[in-house]
């Protein structure tokens, strides 16, 4: 009989403890997540799209990555980081965009995700030509060391317009767009751009540079007083002109730009 109290008081003690209230009891972690609702994925040339970001925890860092992994732009945060922020995209050419992203949270674990971006022309207007009828010294000798059918400038071109720079914030910076081919020894005084792809929104305009390159890139400024000109569209919308012309007398500078509209 006093086996059977024995026994007894020990099965007792044994639920106790094994049930008891208090007992601390380990928290799961809370699982790492980041939902994404983007404003548009398909976009029109140098339209912004805005993408929304919520994630049930602090962030500490986002990086958007390209080429393969070996590129990328990168936003620290720490703790003080909102939770429900926007990230900005924008592209200068038509095409297909896949835009790698990763988010890092506080305690280190990490979500990856993809957009996938489709940009056309919408309602830009296209750059198809550019033709040069002058500029100072044209004709005349540029690289005076050269043998003498060599002296010609060897005529290249730069064209810069606003792009959305940076991703966690919509704003727009003046960035090189397109560098053209070389004419060696003013070879030809025009350029045919139509494959180019060089779309554009007329509100904003663009920017032309021209210079005479010669080896190892270094190279003179032909425009003489000023590193380029700004083209400006934003009058022209409602003309839709072919063709837009800069002339600056002072420098004896005359180009053509080829233009189709929407």
């Amino acid at each position: 009989m006093k086996n059977l109290f024995l026994a007894a008081l020990l099965i007792i003690s044994i639920t106790s403890c094994s049930s008891e209230p208090n007992s601390p009891t380990e928290e799961k972690p809370t699982k790492f997540e980041v939902a994404l609702s983007p404003s548009s994925l398909n976009l029109q040339v140098d339209e912004s799209a805005v993408v929304g970001i919520n994630s049930q925890s602090p962030l500490n860092e986002i990086k958007w990555v390209w080429d393969g992994g070996n590129k990328s732009h990168s936003a620290y945060y720490g703790e003080s980081l909102a939770e429900d922020i926007e990230l900005y995209f924008g592209f200068p050419f038509p095409g297909n965009y896949p835009v790698a992203l990763e988010f890092t949270g506080v305690d280190g674990q990490v979500v990856k995700k993809q957009l996938n971006f489709k940009v056309v022309p919408g309602n830009t207007v296209q750059i198809t030509a550019i033709e040069v009828k002058s500029f100072y010294k044209m004709g005349e000798a540029w690289d005076p060391e050269a043998p003498e059918a060599e002296r010609l400038a060897d005529l290249i071109f730069a064209l810069e317009k606003p792009q959305q720079t940076g991703f966690t914030e919509e704003r727009y910076s003046k960035k090189t767009w397109f560098i053209s081919d070389i004419h060696q020894n003013e070879s030809s005084l025009s350029w045919n751009l139509s494959e180019k792809q060089l779309f554009l929104n007329p509100m904003m305009g663009f920017h032309f540079g021209m210079g005479d390159i010669d080896e190892g890139n270094m190279h003179e400024n032909l425009l003489l007083n000023q590193l380029s000109y700004f083209i400006e569209l934003k009058n022209e919308i409602s003309n839709r002109p072919e063709t837009i012309e800069l002339i600056d007398e002072e420098v004896d500078l005359h180009v053509t730009f080829h233009l189709t509209w929407p």
